[in-house]
């Protein structure tokens, strides 16, 4: 179920799933995907702000709606991360998508948006910000060199893993994403399976020891039963405490695999670095 890619005039819906964000800020977006040739389609709760949210959980989940609802949107692309998706996922009539696949853009925060796909066997993208275009112009055009491919194979080409020279055999699959994000949703019903798929993990601003607590949660999950292995994206700007936890995020994540019993890849360029390059999550 590959989601068509963008044509010339094609639509880009910009959602706002999580912290509030500007039309202001997101003007360099607007503007690379109106040089890019197509056309652009604000959520309605853009400019909104409850507390540190882009509208309260109704109206954000409204505003994904709207664009999830309108069969002349051909991609959406989330603003910003923080926190939030989570939140507005029961609100949400995902089925539009299944009858229309569209890609469906982010990272960070939007893992929560992409696992609740996924395990509707939607593929997703995980790819950089729409605030972000401006800071992370060769990531931006590696997503929309993704998102306006014309083949899956195309698409492929311009990933992490083709740049970062992983090659896999045809039919594999990727899930994941940002590893708090993932650790929230055990034992709901929008954790897709991992059999036979590699898990990504990346993170941002976390404790070791609660990279730790997630790692060995996660151990004790069903994840990672009858995975093909892990895929290890950046850990940025880990934390620790005056007394240090003796181990750093690789080489946590590196001692959960070795528990596991699955192979480890590192290091994947994707995640909150510069360099975020695309993964076809779900595909």
């Amino acid at each position: 179920m590959l989601p068509r890619g963008l044509k010339p005039g094609g639509t880009v819906g910009i959602a706002a799933t999580a912290r509030a964000v500007s039309t202001e800020e997101l003007q360099p977006a607007i503007h690379l995907l109106q040089a890019s040739g197509f056309q652009v389609k604000l959520a309605s709760n853009i400019g909104l702000r409850h507390h540190q949210f882009a509208g309260n959980d109704l109206e954000r989940a409204a505003g994904l709606q709207g664009l999830i609802n309108d069969s002349s949107v051909d991609a959406i692309w989330c603003a910003r991360g923080g926190y939030g998706t989570v939140r507005i996922l029961r609100h949400l009539n995902l089925k539009p998508l299944l009858e229309q696949p569209r890609w469906v853009c982010g990272y960070s925060d939007v893992t929560a948006l992409h696992a609740a796909l996924n395990r509707l066997g939607l593929p997703t993208l995980h790819s950089d910000m729409a605030w972000q275009a401006a800071d992370k112009p060769e990531a931006t055009n590696a997503f929309l060199n993704v998102i306006t491919s014309a083949s899956l194979e195309e698409a492929h080409s311009h990933t992490a893993l083709v740049r970062n020279g992983h090659l896999f055999p045809p039919g594999t699959k990727v899930i994941g994403g940002n590893m708090s994000v993932l650790f929230s949703l055990l034992g709901s019903n929008d954790l897709p399976s991992a059999q036979g798929k590699w898990v990504f993990l990346e993170d941002l601003d976390e404790y070791l020891y609660h990279i730790d607590r997630m790692a060995q949660g996660l151990l004790r999950s069903s994840l990672f039963y009858r995975s093909k292995g892990i895929l290890l994206g950046a850990m940025t700007d880990m934390k620790d405490n005056p007394t240090p936890f003796g181990q750093d995020a690789n080489s946590i994540i590196q001692n959960m695999a070795l528990e596991a019993g699955l192979p480890l890849i590192k290091p994947v360029s994707a995640g909150h670095i510069p360099l975020n390059y695309p993964i076809i999550l779900g595909l």
